[in-house]
């Protein structure tokens, strides 16, 4: 019984203690409010402490874009590479065809992620028939839009369904940084340009894109003639060895 009292006086004595200090605390304040110096004084160092707060912000932010540009740069000289040692995707150029063959079209909205090359082959084989790429990864397709054009060297097998070529472009809502190098030359020109907004002013970020951009176009730029020819992988899918970063324009 008495250990119990024992705790409640505690206690009591505990709550005695912070009522009288947070009455001092206020006659304190009270008396510091008199003073005309006081009010510009805290006003002066919240804002020396506010000031400081949004610097070590921007420093934050500048370490997060800087960890950000590092990847993207990373991830687009990995394409880049892929794409130089596979220009054609491990198919032919295009040389012989005339205009024609029966065109597919795609079936959905979005982004071609990835073309299933080994897939097209089949078909090709079993159709008898070669597959002239109308689009490469990273382009931007809807329904109605020709991805391919089959042409039959047997007229009589050349007749299928071509749905089943189709479905071997993978077609996503989103674009990828596998599917080419572009891509990764897009999203630094929108950080850069993110930088130079009013809202964010920061040169410094523009500048370092620059940089990079520099690199990335010096590493597309060197030949790769110790490689040899492009392997060939798959003889009857056909497509246009073009300048995969030339028409880069449409993707602003």
């Amino acid at each position: 019984m008495s250990a119990a009292i024992s705790h409640i006086d505690c206690l009591k004595a505990i709550n005695r203690l912070f009522v009288n200090l947070g009455s001092g605390l206020r006659f304190f304040l009270n008396r510091l409010g008199e003073k005309l110096w006081v009010k510009p004084l805290l006003a002066c160092v919240l804002s020396i402490v506010g000031v400081f707060f949004a610097k070590a912000a921007d420093k934050h932010q500048s370490g997060v874009r800087l960890m950000t540009i590092d990847k993207v740069a990373r991830a687009t000289t990995s394409a880049l590479e892929n794409r130089e040692d596979a220009p054609l995707l491990n198919g032919i150029t295009v040389g012989f065809y005339q205009a024609g063959g029966r065109a597919v079209f795609s079936n959905k909205v979005g982004y071609v992620q990835l073309i299933d090359m080994g897939g097209l082959q089949s078909c090709a084989e079993n159709a008898d028939a070669k597959i002239e790429l109308a689009v490469l990864p990273g382009a931007f397709v809807a329904p109605g839009r020709v991805i391919a054009y089959v042409h039959g060297e047997s007229p009589a097998k050349s007749d299928y369904d071509g749905e089943q070529v189709a479905i071997k472009f993978l077609i996503g809502n989103e674009r990828t940084f596998e599917e080419g190098p572009r891509y990764g030359f897009v999203v630094l020109l929108q950080i850069a340009g993110h930088a130079l907004s009013p809202a964010i002013n920061d040169p410094g970020t523009a500048i370092d894109i620059i940089s990079v951009m520099i690199r990335l176009f010096v590493l597309w730029g060197q030949p790769r003639t110790e490689q040899g020819e492009p392997k060939v992988y798959y003889d009857r899918i056909h497509l246009k060895n073009s300048d995969y970063l030339g028409s880069m324009e449409n993707d602003s």
